[in-house]
């Protein structure tokens, strides 16, 4: 190892990871210079307001501050992409915020966002910076400023996004991506955004009302877009066919706006909380999936998802609809052509205005010969599922999850699946109507009851040759039978 040379000796440092750090620099001098001078293995880095708290619960955080400091003044040059969290989960898996710079403070330690940690960055290495709940003051904005090479940041601001760092955003025009997430829209941000030309990805997330969409319209490269807000009163009206029309490069756009916990946003003529488009294709008028959410007024279901898709998509060119948490009108669904040439559908969460949701769905289904997929979780059936669902034929794909069913009928709609969710209802047992399902590679099966698993449970398994992975929900299985099943199935993988 003496007589390799040092490039050759950092690169198999980088190899061994930096988890093999502390047993690398102990051996000698030149190791330990090595390894803080190989940029690969110091492309990335987080501090975190996790790894801070172990060190001030052992009353090591001064320790913790001067270490990390230290290492950034050796690797600062090196670093491509930083973490930087002052967010940290409770026991609870509860959110909280550690005030870095305060608690630094209170050990006599020194410690600023700005000078302590963006000014050791390289401004010919950083690519990628992401701040969660850190506090930007007029040092951290200068700072970043000067990241010259920096083309993807993300901003969590515990509070409104500060005046200097608005500022500072209007002063870095080489942005490719960037996420925004604050609780209030600060006054001149749509004016700095507007100047930031060369963004593909753009994500802002406000616990306030964000002004119109027509901020967005000069950023002519975006490719994905997040507008995310929390409003105290009144609506959003958006016009999604002029946004994606003066967009025209735009493939994912979503828009959510809840005023307190209510629907205001406004779409074809429809009162929903979010609309998003996935997978556009504006050159030949293709649509992956589009997916509405908390729909609590909807006219017509083909009026919205006209209103909500490019002018020049055909219906023949949506591929999946997906309608979640919704309270929907059996007559305001009838007469969508788009439905018509769908493969993938899925209602999680709906509820029907004029009573038990099978009507909703059998006018769903009979508009929808096409389907391939089916996900139909949360629905909580007030009677047994209905034909439009059983007779069913041509699905690879079916969610029934989270039902509370306790029987599961016989009928075509089995044949042809490949993947079945049947996770989280009621059962007593393995239901017999499995045994028809013989093209089964992946089950999810289970219960919010113990089920019995009599040995002929295992004989309708047996009956599926194409089963690969079993997952049960519920842990009570005896060990003997899953070892029958081992035995007679060898090639399924089954996990709880």
């Amino acid at each position: 190892m003496e007589s390799l040379p040092d490039v050759l000796l950092g690169r198999i440092f980088a190899l061994a990871g930096r988890q093999a750090g502390p047993a690398i620099t102990l051996v000698c001098r030149r190791w330990h210079g090595v390894f803080y001078s190989e940029p690969a293995v110091w492309r990335s880095l987080e501090l975190t307001a996790t790894s801070l708290q172990k060190s001030a619960t052992e009353g090591q955080a001064p320790q913790w501050f001067a270490a990390k400091a230290r290492l950034l003044r050796l690797i600062g040059g090196f670093v491509q992409r930083l973490f930087y969290s002052q967010m940290i989960a409770d026991e609870n898996q509860e959110w909280d915020i550690i005030d870095m710079q305060q608690l630094a403070a209170d050990g006599a330690s020194e410690w600023q966002l700005g000078s302590s940690v963006l000014a050791q960055l390289s401004t010919a290495s950083l690519e990628w910076l992401h701040l969660e709940w850190a506090s930007v003051d007029a040092a951290a904005a200068a700072a970043l400023v000067r990241l010259s090479s920096l083309t993807e940041l993300a901003l969590d601001c515990h509070g409104k996004l500060p005046r200097c760092a608005v500022a500072a955003l209007s002063r870095m025009p080489q942005l490719l991506s960037l996420e925004l997430r604050f609780t209030a829209f600060p006054a001149r941000l749509g004016t700095a955004l507007q100047r930031l030309t060369q963004l593909t990805y753009l994500t802002c997330s406000s616990g306030s009302a964000l002004p119109e969409l027509s901020t967005v319209l000069p950023l002519t490269r975006l490719r994905q877009l997040g507008w995310v807000e929390q409003r105290q009163d009144g609506s959003l009206q958006v016009d999604l066919q002029q946004l994606l029309a003066r967009l025209p490069q735009l493939e994912c756009c979503r828009v959510d706006s809840y005023a307190d916990i209510l629907s205001s946003l406004q779409v074809g003529g429809a009162e929903l909380a979010s609309c998003a488009v996935e997978g556009c294709d504006q050159a030949d008028g293709t649509v992956e999936e589009l997916r509405l959410v908390a729909v609590v007024h909807m006219p017509s279901l083909q009026q919205l998802v006209a209103a909500a898709l490019p002018a020049s998509t055909q219906p023949s060119q949506l591929r999946s609809l997906a309608i979640c948490s919704s309270s929907l009108s059996p007559p305001a669904l009838v007469g969508c052509p788009f439905l018509g040439h769908l493969t993938s559908l899925s209602l999680s969460g709906c509820a029907s205005l004029d009573g038990g949701p099978e009507p909703m769905v059998e006018v769903l289904l009979q508009q929808a010969p096409r389907l391939q997929s089916l996900d139909l979780p949360f629905f909580f059936w007030t009677e047994a599922l209905p034909a439009a669902v059983t007779s069913r034929t041509g699905l690879t794909y079916l969610c029934l999850a989270a039902n509370s069913l306790t029987e599961l009928p016989p009928g075509p709609y089995l044949h042809s699946l490949e993947v079945l969710d049947l996770g989280r209802n009621r059962w007593a047992r393995v239901p017999p109507a499995l045994a028809a399902a013989t093209s089964l590679t992946d089950l999810c099966l289970g219960s919010d009851l113990s089920m019995v698993w009599p040995s002929a449970d295992v004989d309708i398994l047996s009956q599926m040759p194409r089963l690969r992975r079993l997952h049960l929900d519920d842990s009570s299985v005896p060990e003997h039978l899953l070892g029958l099943l081992s035995q007679r199935m060898p090639h399924l993988q089954i996990t709880r």
